[in-house]
């Protein structure tokens, strides 16, 4: 059993329009392993199997072993009858070259066996969330403080505080305010193989195998929330699809949980949005790539509705205030950021099924409910039993059969040109409040065809609606009235 607890930090001083005294070095993302290192935590490393295509940064990591330490033989008392072997602290930092080293997590991870040899590599007799609480209360202390042991999920204050204090000009130290370094919430990843099939059947839809399934519960300790992501992996997954969803999971919390502390920051203003560029850049790229049904070939808008019911990235009673702080931007980022906060305030306690189809493409069914001792959950490949929680779940999503015929025929970048075609139209003949919205829509789906981004079209179009396939018929701009018309199903 593969266990592993995230800490999401949001460094908020490339968004800080006063001295922070923020050390230059290392220079993320562009670090060199050969010589850089992060002041009292550790030297850079490449990740022995190297990064993945849909995440920036996940290449290199900074050694982070001073950085969070256990009790000695502290590891193994709270967990009666297994072996616990920590494996490397590892520290992400990652960010856009106008915004770099705003994005961090470190990672505490965990190899753990049941000691009996008859039951030793049988991970489905463990409880994975007892072994969830368990890790989280481990005894841990920060850097150099051993005299303040506290329990694991308890540490991402600490570990904000001393990250500031390592990565700051000794001589700005005191000058360091607390809230330009915040920790998010954590969460605990419980990755396990099946023994056996946990479906009966391959899904009638599917033309590949299934991968894994994927539950969510939560743990509650010192008036503290923590998401439990269980992952169950089939015998015949192949080594690269658990990692990619493994790190697809793992970032999609992470971005989330920053995006989240960034909006509050604005929110207090202890942020100003005018003329910040680097914050202006920041929620124009990670609000779009939140709102993206899918990413890298793996579904996640139905994923962020299971974070979105334990956790909204916006409380309600303050969204007007965050609609009146992003004033000075356009309304296109504007309605991009509100529509994300809005829609983030409702999760759903459905299920989901997962399975891979030819050009390994993850696609998922959200049509199911849950029910149980799991508060939150979604499920990879059928019905599933995780302590008591009884997952069930009928039928398969299909990616529209027509999207799907005319995206792999069309030229992206004469689509890029329709559009900006459309825009221009639209925005003269545009009446209403929900013109504007859809032009914003179009526009957002201009930037992403002429980027390649498929999915992100797709995305945008289908929030486009009928009058902006009305407008594109009516100016004849054919190649976008077919893609608004397939990505829409009007």
């Amino acid at each position: 059993m593969f266990v592993s607890v995230q800490f999401p930090l949001a460094d908020l001083r490339p968004f800080v329009s006063d001295e922070t005294g923020r050390l230059s070095a290392p220079p993320w993302p562009l670090i060199d392993p050969a010589r850089h290192f992060v002041r009292s935590i550790g030297g850079a490393r490449e990740r022995p199997r190297g990064g993945v295509a849909e995440w920036l940064g996940e290449g290199v990591y900074c050694d982070a072993q001073k950085a969070i330490r256990f009790e000695t033989n502290a590891e193994s008392r709270p967990l009666a009858g297994v072996t616990l072997r920590p494996l490397p602290r590892r520290l992400f930092v990652t960010g856009h070259p106008k915004w770099a080293g705003a994005a961090v997590r470190l990672d505490v991870s965990f190899r753990i066996q049941p000691k009996s040899p008859r039951r030793r590599g049988s991970d489905l007799q463990l409880d994975p969330l007892g072994v969830a609480g368990a890790v989280l209360q481990l005894p841990v202390t920060i850097l150099d403080r051993p005299e303040h042991p506290i329990p694991l999920m308890m540490a991402g204050k600490g570990i904000a505080k001393a990250l500031l204090h390592c990565t700051t000009s000794t001589s700005k130290i005191s000058d360091t305010l607390e809230w330009w370094l915040r920790p998010g919430r954590p969460l605990i990843l419980v990755e396990r193989t099946a023994e056996v099939p946990f479906i009966d059947s391959q899904p009638a839809h599917s033309d590949g195998p299934v991968v894994a399934r994927h539950a969510a519960a939560t743990f509650t300790s010192a008036r503290q929330r923590v998401p439990i992501w269980i992952v169950d992996y089939m015998p015949w997954a192949e080594r690269r699809d658990v990692r990619r969803l493994r790190i697809h999971l793992w970032r999609l919390h992470q971005e989330r949980e920053i995006l989240r502390l960034v909006l509050a920051a604005c929110i207090e203003k202890r942020l100003d949005p005018h003329g910040n560029d680097a914050l202006k850049d920041y929620l124009a790229r990670q609000s779009d790539r939140l709102r993206r049904s899918r990413l890298g070939g793996v579904p996640q808008k139905s994923l962020l509705t299971y974070a979105n019911a334990l956790d909204s990235l916006v409380n309600k009673e303050d969204l007007d205030t965050l609609h009146e702080v992003l004033d000075s931007f356009g309304p296109g980022l504007k309605y991009s950021v509100m529509d994300l906060a809005r829609s983030a305030d409702a999760g759903s306690g459905g299920t989901n099924i997962f399975y891979m189809e030819s050009g390994k493409m993850m696609v998922s069914d959200s049509s199911q409910h849950i029910s149980g001792d799991a508060t939150v959950g979604a499920v990879v490949g059928g019905s599933a039993n995780v302590s008591g929680g009884n997952f069930q779940g009928s039928g398969i999503q299909q990616t529209s059969q027509e999207w799907d015929r005319l995206i792999t025929t069309i030229d992206l970048s004469r689509l890029s040109e329709e559009l900006d075609k459309l825009r221009g139209n639209m925005r003269t003949t545009a009446t209403e409040p929900a013109h504007d919205v859809a032009i914003a829509e179009v526009a957002q789906a201009q930037i992403a065809a002429a980027a390649g981004d498929r999915d992100s079209v797709r995305d945008h179009l289908a929030k486009a609606g009928k009058w902006a396939l009305a407008a594109a018929t009516a100016v004849g701009t054919t190649l976008a009235a077919a893609a608004i018309k397939a990505a829409t199903g009007l």
